[in-house]
């Protein structure tokens, strides 16, 4: 009588099935040897596969990450230099004058010369209101060689501003009302092509103010409603 054998059963050690099998079985032993080899087949090529399932996301990831890695291949650190001073001459500490440079710090993370252009904006307000204004703006451009860091300064923003006062003496004063422009904050972008590569404002929310903001003796456009 031939051994049934049922598919999904743990398989025992093969010694010991051949021996409830009994003499003269070569050819169940054939058969119970090509059906191991063929499970243990099978078995192999479903292990092979799991790797490649858990290897996939992180293979993703890392080629997504070096591609980023490639794009990005200038970083921008922005420092300033400002002064205020009394202008010389002046009779009263009211009239005041800032000055203003950005010093802009360019690193090519790259193999090849990259140029770049490079915006900026010195954003301030007149001492009559409050409103946002660009009171200097211009643009630079600079080409750095690999894995060079070059420094480009921006050209310094003068700025004299009057704040409201009463003149000094006795007597009959009359107010003498605010004028000028006074500085409150900066940005600068860098571009390769049309790319944006970095920034930095100061404060933070000039951000919005760089294709916002109206050059100085120009008027604002009108508030929505």
């Amino acid at each position: 009588m031939r051994e049934k054998i049922i598919p999904g059963r743990a398989v025992g050690s093969v010694r010991s099935i051949l021996a409830g099998m009994g003499n003269g079985s070569s050819r169940h032993v054939t058969i119970l040897q090509a059906t191991l080899a063929s499970s243990a087949k099978r078995r192999q090529k479903s292990l092979m596969k799991l790797p490649l399932l858990i290897l996939a996301p992180s293979a993703l990831f890392a080629f997504s990450s070096i591609v980023h890695a490639q794009s990005a291949s200038v970083s921008v650190r922005v420092e300033q230099e400002t002064k205020q001073e009394e202008p010389a001459g002046a009779k009263d500490h009211h009239t005041k004058t800032q000055k203003r440079t950005l010093k802009v710090f360019l690193t090519n993370s790259s193999k090849e010369d990259t140029t770049v252009k490079i915006k900026y904006v010195y954003f301030g307000h007149a001492m009559t209101g409050h409103d946002i204004m660009a009171v200097d703006q211009g643009e630079k451009e600079a080409t750095l060689k690999p894995s060079e860091t070059q420094e480009v300064d921006t050209p310094t923003s003068n700025q004299t501003y009057v704040e409201e006062h009463y003149p000094p003496g006795k007597g009959i004063k009359v107010k003498i009302p605010a004028s000028g422009n006074k500085l409150t904050g900066y940005g600068v972008q860098v571009f390769v092509g049309d790319k944006l590569m970095g920034e930095s404002y100061e404060p933070f929310s000039m951000k919005e103010q760089m294709d916002k903001a109206p050059a100085a003796g120009v008027a604002a456009p009108p508030k929505k409603k």
